[in-house]
């Protein structure tokens, strides 16, 4: 069984990762590309030598699966569409923009029989399910608490899209959710304990965030979004009873650091050449990863675990179950996500 997967946008991250994600994954193949700005579709025709669709209810006519590739708050409509049409659907995150509109998505898949399953894909990084089998596996004893760090260079304005302002807390909106389930897997079910922002100059205005949660047995969390920064980074940090894991998301690389017994000068020597061992050899495998990815794939970006979780989609899909990363964990992140805003008066 080959599943047929329409996709819906055409922009960057259609093209860059998604499109030669379903090119390469078996099992599955582009039925179709829409998009409303003719040379937007236009350019995937090109690049991507798909076929064009210009309507989306032609889309749905010649699909299985649905990819949602727009703009966040396009998702409910072409959801509800979709899964009303008879089409799975897999979007981007965020899943909707409010939580009444994932409530009512959820409604519909669950009256279709559809599936709904949001993109989580830095789950899927080799990175994060390395540090997942240390932690199920008691290696560093069990997590105390946990830091997610975002940090955004500064003259992000200048390439920023303008739809960020449409959406609740501006850029906020659109990048905390890989936080926001990073934070869930580790964590568990999240409250938020406290907000404090800061407003930032510029043509867009945005606001840094830092935000503090309580998880399950008595675990804490901690975000801090900052789009004050003079460098674009994404970080990890897992406190463990017998040592920390620091997850480098962009470079997929973890480095483990065991608890120490002192802090004498060849204990804090040892931790450093540790830790360049560590990101020296994660660099080299990532950094292979990435190149056969460009070369062989055509990514222009990095695939950042979406083709496994595609693959993990396709597998439910055709043994008729619920993909993983269901519509009930992204209203949990919406409904963060939404208590972030409000506290923050954002």
């Amino acid at each position: 069984m080959t599943i047929r997967a329409g996709i819906v946008g055409a922009g960057d991250i259609a093209l860059d990762r998604h499109l030669p994600t379903y090119r390469d994954t078996s099992g599955v193949t582009v039925s179709g590309v829409y998009d409303r700005n003719p040379d937007t579709l236009g350019m995937a025709v090109e690049t991507h030598g798909v076929t064009p669709v210009h309507s989306l209810t032609d889309l749905h006519s010649i699909s299985d699966l649905i990819v949602i590739c727009t703009p966040p708050w396009a998702h409910h409509d072409i959801a509800v569409d979709a899964l009303s049409a008879g089409c799975d659907v897999l979007t981007e995150k965020p899943l909707a923009v409010t939580v009444d509109q994932a409530d009512n998505m959820i409604a519909t898949a669950n009256d279709t029989g559809q599936s709904l399953s949001v993109v989580n894909n830095f789950l899927y990084l080799d990175s994060v399910q390395r540090a997942k089998r240390l932690i199920r596996a008691g290696a560093y004893g069990s997590v105390m608490k946990m830091h997610a760090l975002q940090f955004r260079q500064f003259d992000h304005d200048s390439h920023s899209p303008d739809w960020f302002e449409k959406l609740p807390g501006g850029m906020f909106w659109d990048e905390s959710p890989h936080m926001m389930y990073l934070l869930r897997e580790f964590l568990g079910d999240l409250s938020v304990e406290s907000v404090r922002t800061e407003p930032r100059d510029g043509p867009k205005q945005e606001h840094n965030i830092y935000a503090r949660f309580t998880g399950q047995a008595d675990t804490a969390g901690k975000l801090v979004m900052d789009f004050d920064s003079p460098i674009t980074e994404w970080w990890l940090l897992l406190f463990c009873e017998e040592g920390l894991l620091c997850v480098d998301l962009f470079r997929d690389v973890l480095v483990q650091l065991t608890k120490e017994a002192d802090h004498s000068a060849s204990r804090v020597l040892s931790v450093l050449l540790n830790t360049v061992w560590q990101l020296t050899a994660g660099t080299v495998v990532s950094g292979t990863n990435r190149v056969r990815e460009r070369v062989l794939h055509g990514y222009r970006v990095p695939d950042a675990g979406l083709s496994r979780q595609v693959a993990s989609v396709i597998d439910a899909l055709e043994a008729n179950q619920q993909p993983p990363a269901s519509p009930i964990d992204g209203r949990s992140d919406l409904e963060i996500m939404a208590n972030i805003v409000s506290a923050g008066d954002l």
